[in-house]
């Protein structure tokens, strides 16, 4: 509309002008021709254009001023078309502006989401990072000091604190041990290394198990020890070091920033607390571990001593020497009784004044030392200068210094040889740990004054003595408690003028005696078992005293109703064996002839009686160790590393005698399976029942092991292969037609087993070779789809024993053709 009013407006201009020159032009061609009568043709046409000129010249000049004052109302209309254009365009677009707006708005939303998300995260990644590096960092550290430094230093290394500490919580829980400090003095006061576990927000701490941020202010009490004349920090932050057991501690930061504490924030540090919490926790068990190692290398090498040494003070004073290292004293006493005087004297001792040593002579009842003896228990006094019985104690702490005192009982079969003491010049109780131990050294004591006694007794009487220590040599020297005793009862009946001598051990489950090892039965006793004979324990008169029960003359004395002997028993001996303090078994010898028997006769055959029981149980120790040594918990047989032992020597004994020896592998099918639906508790019982049929198919000189997980192997001595196929199917057999407990839903499963067969010479000539040949044999029979057994060819070739498939090997074919996809679930 604009552009074609001003086209308008030119038009009229050009208009007005060209009528104004048509005008004049007329007016000079009228003028110039002298009047209008006179003008030519020509000039009429002249004179109409001119006028048709002015006519357009009007014209124009009227558009212009219709123009002119059309103008407004153009631009009104204009203007009115632009308002309902607009208000049409506000009408389509309105909702769709509304959309977009709440659009952005949920944009803006998201985006501020997300960015508060990548701050968490970069916070959480942070975090971790820090995590990672104080766990990486303490895993190549050992020891509480050690972990303690490492985690401090890299702790304010991460959040940028100018000093730090590191307290542990002492054994009575009550006080703060100071492992670990930085940007504090060199030289701390007492007050700031040992500091109480409940005092100011180090006490809050630990009993709250939260991290707190505080003002220097608050944490006054801590600064005044550790830091008085630090002015720069502006904010302490306590951190608990926590771990599954327990507290183990507090770590003080303090940092010239004070710091808003966030959720986030107090997460880490939490989590860095407990982190290494648990490697101090860690540090202490490895540091327990350590020190239970020493002790149980202590006792024993006090164990070895006492077991061969025949020196008495030698075996006090090494007893008295571990003592003092392990439970860390400087000071220790052995006191003996003179039985005549019924006084405690010291007799060895570690640490103590000679001169008080000579003075001190208690009764028994007086004294730490003889309550023990005569309580027979252990007495601890935590503080001598209080204790009621001070003035018993009075010499020690005046002329000693020593306020703690430890005395354990030496507690011997029959009576009570003395006590063992430790004292500590510091005021403490004695840990119960402590007083085990020293009880366990007090046990190593009276052994060690029971067998000099004994030995000194024996060799002043008897001059058959030279016999019974060889003997004892023997016992000392042999692990097989039959060979023991059969050599002791030999012994008897050469030392001493018997008819009958006999060795009877207590069965634990009966609670009945029997004879084990005999000497002087006939061999019509023997046909008639009278030599393994069994009588009640309640009714064994030696074990009913706890001493030896003798018999000098049937006719007078009391005689024991249970007495085993071919013939009258006129007079005999019986002792107990006792080891440990505990009873189990008796020795006896008996002879036809009354008063057969002098005293010197019964005091070698009880101190022989003791001695048995001693090597007796230390052998059956011995070989319970060795027997755990190389036997499966579960199924109790042998286990993997006895078995290569067993197969080595098997087959060095085959090459030395041409023998043939077999080696069967056996796994048990889907076991895995069987565990995934029933549990382990019922896959452990399938592995104890395979274990019996397993032993039940072998002969005594072949071998069984576990060889891991539900894998087991057999070796089958001067057997050929056709001889272990039998075997093999024998045990496969039996596996297949053998109901095993699932669980309640399902109480009766089937188990199958597949097991492959190498042998030697013909497969291998070393164990190694052996086993692979027969694990490759096995691995054949699970592809071919188990429940089956397999033998090695002679050219390494596989050849399948082909078995009938009953439902338990059906199973076990279907689920293996499962497995190799043949058919779908």
């Amino acid at each position: 509309m604009r552009i074609h009013r001003k086209l308008i407006i030119a038009y009229a201009l050009v208009a007005l002008v060209c009528g104004g020159f048509s005008a004049a032009g007329g007016v000079y061609i009228v003028l110039a021709q002298g009047g209008v009568a006179r003008l030519s043709g020509a000039a009429i046409l002249q004179v109409v254009g001119v006028s048709l000129l002015a006519i357009l010249v009007c014209v124009g000049a009227a558009s212009w001023m219709v123009m002119s004052l059309c103008e407004p109302l153009w631009e009104l209309k204009r203007r009115v078309q632009n308002v309902r254009k607009t208000n049409q365009d506000l009408e389509v677009y309105s909702p769709a502006r509304n959309e977009i707006g709440e659009l952005a708005e949920e944009v803006d939303e998201l985006r501020s989401q997300l960015l508060r998300r990548i701050y968490a995260e970069q916070k959480n990644a942070k975090r971790l990072l820090s995590l990672s590096r104080i766990s990486s960092y303490l895993d190549v550290v050992n020891g509480v000091r050690q972990v303690c430094n490492a985690a401090l230093e890299i702790v304010m290394r991460e959040l940028g604190m100018k000093v730090g500490a590191v307290y542990l919580l002492d054994e009575t829980g009550e006080n703060l041990d100071l492992n670990a400090h930085e940007g504090l003095p060199a030289r701390l006061p007492p007050a700031a290394r040992k500091y109480p576990a409940a005092l100011g927000v180090i006490g809050r701490t630990v009993q709250s198990g939260q991290v707190l941020y505080s003002d220097p202010d608050v944490a006054e009490s801590w600064l005044r020890e550790v830091a008085p004349n630090r002015d720069d920090l502006a904010q302490i932050v306590t951190i608990p070091l926590g771990s599954s057991s327990g507290n183990q501690g507090v770590m003080v930061l303090g940092g010239d920033k004070a710091r808003l504490a966030s959720h986030e924030d107090i997460e880490m540090l939490t989590a860095m607390g407990s982190q290494i919490g648990a490697a101090i926790d860690n540090a202490r068990t490895l540091q327990h571990s350590q020190h239970n190692l020493h002790h149980i290398q202590g006792l024993l090498n006090i164990s070895q001593e006492v077991a061969r040494s025949l020196n008495l003070q030698a075996v006090l004073d090494m007893i008295l020497m571990q003592a003092k290292q392990l439970i860390e004293v400087d000071t220790c006493a052995i006191f003996r009784v003179d039985s005549r005087n019924k006084e405690l004297r010291i007799v060895r001792s570690a640490g103590l004044n000679p001169e008080y040593v000579a003075s001190v002579c208690l009764k028994i009842g007086e004294g730490t030392a003889g309550r023990a003896v005569s309580e027979r228990r252990p007495i601890t006094i935590a503080d001598a200068a209080i204790d009621p019985s001070f003035s018993e104690l009075e010499m020690l702490v005046r002329q000693e210094g020593y306020y703690s005192v430890l005395a354990v009982p030496l507690l011997g079969p029959d009576r009570v040889f003395g006590a063992i003491e430790v004292y500590s010049p510091q005021r403490r109780q004695f840990q119960e740990e402590e007083v085990q131990l020293l009880s366990i050294f007090a046990n190593q004591v009276s052994v060690a004054i029971a067998n000099a006694e004994l030995h000194e007794s024996a060799t002043n009487r008897l001059t058959a003595l030279n016999a019974l220590f060889e003997t004892v040599g023997f016992l000392s020297a042999s692990s097989d408690p039959n060979e023991i005793m059969d050599m002791v009862v030999n012994q008897v009946s050469k030392l001493f003028p018997c008819n009958l001598a006999y060795i009877m051990l207590e069965h634990s489950s009966s609670h009945e005696l029997e004879v084990v090892v005999s000497r002087g039965f006939s061999d019509r006793c023997k046909e008639q078992h009278v030599d393994h004979h069994i009588i009640p324990l309640r009714k064994c008169w030696a074990l009913k005293k706890g001493s030896q029960f003798v018999v000098e003359d049937d006719k007078r004395d009391f005689a024991c109703p249970e007495i085993i002997a071919e013939g009258p028993a006129k007079s005999y001996a019986c002792a107990p064996l006792s080891a440990g303090g505990k009873t189990f078994g008796v020795m006896h010898m008996s002879s036809d002839e009354s008063h057969r028997f002098a005293a010197e006769d019964i005091d070698l055959f009880t101190t022989l009686a003791n001695q048995v029981a001693i090597s007796v149980e230390r052998a059956q120790l011995f070989q319970r160790v060795e027997q755990l040594a190389i036997t499966d918990p579960l199924t109790e047989l042998h286990n993997y590393r006895y078995f290569r032992e067993r197969l080595s020597e098997s087959l060095r004994y085959a090459k030395r005698n041409e023998r043939p020896v077999s080696l069967l592998m056996m796994d048990l099918d889907h076991f895995k399976q069987h565990n995934d639906t029933f549990g382990h508790p019922s896959g452990d019982g399938v592995l104890r029942k395979l274990a019996d049929v397993v032993r039940d198919s072998l002969r005594e000189v072949d071998f069984s092991a576990r060889y891991g997980g539900e894998e087991f192997t057999v070796i089958l001595h001067d057997t050929d292969k056709e001889g272990a196929t039998a075997v093999a199917e024998k045990i496969r057999a039996s596996i297949e037609k053998m109901a095993f407990f699932g669980d309640n839903s399902s109480p009766v499963v089937h188990r199958t087993i597949s097991i492959g067969i190498a042998a030697f010479p013909a497969d291998a000539s070393s164990d190694e070779a052996l086993i692979n040949e027969a694990d490759a044999a096995l691995y054949r029979a699970k592809e071919l789809g188990r429940n089956r057994v397999c033998i090695a060819g002679n050219v390494g070739e596989l050849r399948p024993v082909a078995v009938q498939p009953g439902p338990a090997s059906q199973a076990a074919d279907v689920e293996s053709r499962m497995d190799r996809g043949e058919l779908s679930r």
